[in-house]
């Protein structure tokens, strides 16, 4: 109904008057990202994904999903993204972020629960360290295999105050970083580990490809028309230091 199309249309501009327009270029990376909105034209929701510059060589991404669809979703994504974003580049690790996060939501006051996956690396030599609030593990695509990277998964922001163990690796020159929210794997009527596997499959299958490239498959091979939830989708490679 109208008012449906409103609330709607007031919650989109909200969201593009609050993340960047553009992908930041940051020296010795590569990066794409995409947001995909549910396929049943529900409001927008809370999915968001976000790249910064963290020093001289450093650099940290987050990717976050918000439970719930509408305004009151996007704002708190706002605010999940701006608390995330003022911990990392005061130079807090991955863990410290989202512990520190952890104090500031409360699904009781809030309404919301939030999953996010934190990244914090150095693009000269390739050595990322992430921490995992409930989130999808990452996926790290390189030209001999193709794996979910394993780590701790900790408890959702919204939960109550937590801690969080990370996990460091090297994403070497020529690897990609798959981070994404649920809505990229999710199917109705399916579980959870069958599209995991899908996408495990579909990352192997369209092999190496420029990002743009190799995001736009990904989209198209994964994405069920059907869905109603939202898709963030972000991809991150270095690039050679030559």
């Amino acid at each position: 109904d109208a008012c449906c199309g409103e609330q709607c249309e007031l919650s989109r501009r909200l969201r593009r008057s609050l993340l960047p327009p553009t992908i930041p270029i940051l020296p010795g990376l590569d990066i794409a990202a995409s947001y995909v909105a549910g396929g049943r034209g529900v409001d927008i929701g809370g999915d968001w994904s976000s790249v910064i510059g963290v020093g001289e060589e450093g650099f940290a991404f987050v990717v976050g999903d918000v439970s719930g669809h509408g305004i009151d979703a996007v704002a708190e994504m706002a605010r999940a993204r701006f608390t995330l974003r003022a911990y990392l580049v005061d130079g807090n690790c991955a863990a410290t972020a989202l512990e520190k996060c952890s104090h500031q939501f409360d699904v009781a006051t809030d309404g919301h629960i939030i999953t996010v996956l934190v990244g914090v690396g150095n693009w000269r030599t390739g050595e990322v360290t992430i921490a995992n609030a409930g989130h999808p593990l990452p996926l790290l695509v390189t030209e001999e295999d193709t794996s979910f990277v394993p780590m701790r998964v900790g408890p959702p922001l919204g939960a109550g105050p937590g801690s969080y163990d990370s996990s460091t690796f090297t994403l070497s020159v020529g690897a990609t970083l798959l981070v994404y929210t649920d809505g990229l794997v999710e199917r109705r009527g399916e579980s959870l580990d069958a599209g995991l596997e899908r996408l495990q499959q579909t990352a192997h299958a369209v092999g190496a490809r420029p990002l743009p490239e190799l995001l736009g498959e990904v989209l198209t091979s994964m994405r069920d028309e059907g869905t109603a939830d939202d898709i963030a989708l972000l991809l991150v490679e270095t690039m050679s230091n030559d």
